[in-house]
C-alpha cells in the first residue's frame, strides 16, 4: 500500500471512510459506479488478503479479484457485506446515464482509432474494463458520466456536443 493510501486513511477518521455507490436500478454495479479504490485501501490497510475477504462474504478469492479489477460486477448486496466487513459506510446515489445516439457513438470510435487505441488500452486508460467498454461503444451499454467524460477528455471531444446532440 501507498503512502498516499495510508495518508488518505489516517487523515479520516473510521466514520468518514464511505464507498459511494452510484445507483442505476439494476441489481449489479458496474465497476465504476463502486469506489473499489476506497475498499482495496482499506482492505490492505486492515492488513487483509483478497482470499480472507472472499472467504469472510462467501466467494472465491477469484471472483473478488474480479471485483476489485472489474472484470465482472458484484451484487448490491455483495458490495454492502464486503463494506459491513471491512467496517465502511456506503451512501447510494442515483446516478445519471448518458444515452449516446449512434452518430456520436461512431465519432467516440473513430477518435478512438484514429489516436491508435484498441479498446483494451483505451478502457485501461479511461478507468473502467474492455468488456464494459465495448458495451458503452456500440450502444448496448450506456455510459455513465463519468466514463464519458474521461472518454472525451481523452479524445478531445467536448463533452456538451456529445451530450446535447443525443436529446
Amino acid at each position: 500500500m501507498s503512502k498516499k493510501d495510508i495518508d488518505y486513511l489516517k487523515k479520516r477518521s473510521e466514520k468518514d471512510v464511505v464507498v459511494n455507490i452510484i445507483d442505476r436500478g439494476n441489481e449489479f454495479c458496474y465497476f465504476e459506479d463502486v469506489n473499489w479504490d476506497i475498499i482495496k485501501i482499506k482492505r490492505k490497510f486492515m492488513n487483509l488478503t483478497q482470499y480472507e475477504v472472499a472467504t469472510k462474504v462467501g466467494v472465491s478469492k477469484n471472483v473478488y479479484q474480479q471485483y476489485e479489477t472489474g472484470k465482472i460486477r458484484a451484487s448490491k448486496k455483495r458490495i454492502a457485506d464486503i463494506c459491513i466487513f471491512l467496517g465502511l459506510k456506503i451512501r447510494e446515489r442515483k446516478g445519471n446515464t448518458e444515452k449516446i445516439d449512434k452518430l456520436n457513438l461512431e465519432l467516440i470510435k473513430k477518435k478512438r482509432l484514429e489516436k491508435g487505441y484498441n479498446q483494451y488500452v483505451f478502457a485501461d486508460l479511461i478507468g473502467t474494463s474492455q468488456g464494459n467498454y465495448s458495451g458503452y461503444e456500440t450502444g448496448k451499454l450506456v455510459f455513465s458520466e463519468r466514463v464519458l467524460k474521461r472518454t472525451c477528455e481523452a479524445l478531445e471531444i467536448d463533452y456538451k456536443d456529445v451530450t446535447m446532440n443525443a436529446r
